[in-house]
Order: C-alpha cells, then sequence, then structure tokens
C-alpha cells in the first residue's frame, strides 16, 4: 500500500465522515485520524470491517486494540492528524 505522510491536521468528526467510502475512508482511534483508503484492499479480512466503521463514525479502538504490534505500526503510517476536541 502507498504510505500517507502525516499532514498533522485537525479534523472535526463531520469531516471524518465525509470520508466513508471506497473512494475515501477515514476512521478515527482516540484521538488519531487515519487514512484507510490505500490500505482497504491490502487488508486480509477484507475492506467491508473498515468501511463498517467508517460509515458509523465509531471509534475504531477495538479494531485498533485487535492487531499485533506489527499491524499498528502499519496504522502508524496511515495517520493524517486528529479529532478536534
Amino acid at each position: 500500500f502507498r504510505r500517507v505522510l502525516f499532514r498533522s491536521q485537525e479534523y472535526t468528526r463531520e469531516e471524518v465522515l465525509k470520508h466513508n467510502t471506497k473512494e475515501s475512508c477515514w476512521v478515527v482511534v482516540g484521538n488519531n485520524v487515519y487514512d484507510m483508503t490505500n490500505f482497504l484492499s491490502q487488508h486480509p479480512p477484507g475492506a467491508t470491517m473498515i468501511l463498517n466503521v467508517a460509515q458509523k463514525g465509531s471509534d475504531a479502538k477495538g479494531m485498533y486494540n485487535i492487531h499485533s504490534p506489527k499491524a499498528k505500526a502499519m496504522w502508524d503510517s496511515l495517520k493524517i492528524g486528529t479529532l478536534k476536541a
């Protein structure tokens, strides 16, 4: 997958919720925002799980926590910013 450069931007929840398709898929874990778009096709269980989280706008902390340290390091490369308080 293509690495997304961390842009250190803040996004509102409303901005994040606009990115809930295969063409643009963002998820939130805690206060961090991740662009999962380029990773969807490479996610071993498929894109559905990630898209469901993005479409519901829920915190993906549970999904994040089940991953190995290696996978979590991959998440770090997909981070694009933080969620505005």
